[in-house]
C-alpha cells in the first residue's frame, strides 16, 4: 500500500495562506476574486500549475475557503471568493476557539487603555463594560453562541 502524500505542508497550507492575506486586505485594495494563477504566481509557481489548482480544490472540499468550481475546465478550477472561519483559523488569521474569548477581551483592553491615556476615561469605561457583558454573555450562554454571532457580524456567515 502506498504512502498517502501530504498536501497540507505544500501547496494546500501555503494557498490557503495567500487567500486569508488576501482576504483581510481592504477590500478595495484587492480584486473581487481569486483564480488558480494567482494563486499560483503569489507562490512563485507557475500560471496553469495542476498542484495548486488541486490545493484549491481540497479548500473548498474541506471548508476552508469559499468558491466555485468552474466544470468546463479540463483540471481542479476553483475561483475563489472567500475564506470561512475555519480558513482563517487555520491560516492563524483568528485565533482558535478555546481562546477567542481571551484574544478578544485582551484587544478591547488595549483599546480601553489607549482611550485612558487619550483623555476619554468615560469611553473606556463604556468598553471595559462591554468587556464585563462579553464574559457574562460568554459564561451564560456559551462561546459557541458567541463566536457564531460575532461570525455573522462580521459577515462570514
Amino acid at each position: 500500500m502506498a504512502d498517502v502524500p501530504d498536501t497540507w505542508t505544500s501547496p494546500d497550507f501555503p494557498a490557503l495562506r495567500v487567500i486569508a492575506r488576501w482576504h483581510v486586505t481592504v477590500a478595495s485594495d484587492r480584486p473581487p476574486h481569486l483564480t488558480p494563477d494567482h494563486v499560483a504566481r503569489e507562490l512563485g509557481r507557475e500560471d496553469g500549475d495542476v498542484e495548486v489548482r488541486g490545493a484549491l480544490t481540497r479548500l473548498l472540499d474541506g471548508g476552508y475557503i469559499r468558491g466555485s468550481g468552474m466544470p468546463d475546465e479540463p483540471f481542479d478550477y476553483v475561483i475563489v471568493t472567500g475564506v470561512t472561519e475555519r480558513g482563517l483559523r487555520a491560516a492563524g488569521a483568528w485565533p482558535s476557539e478555546d481562546r477567542f474569548l481571551e484574544v478578544l477581551t485582551s484587544s478591547l483592553e488595549r483599546v480601553a487603555d489607549s482611550l485612558e491615556e487619550q483623555g476619554e476615561p468615560e469611553k473606556a469605561g463604556r468598553v471595559r463594560g462591554v468587556i464585563a457583558s462579553l464574559i457574562d454573555v460568554a459564561r451564560t450562554v456559551g462561546i459557541d453562541w458567541l463566536e457564531k454571532y460575532l461570525a455573522h457580524r462580521a459577515g462570514l456567515q
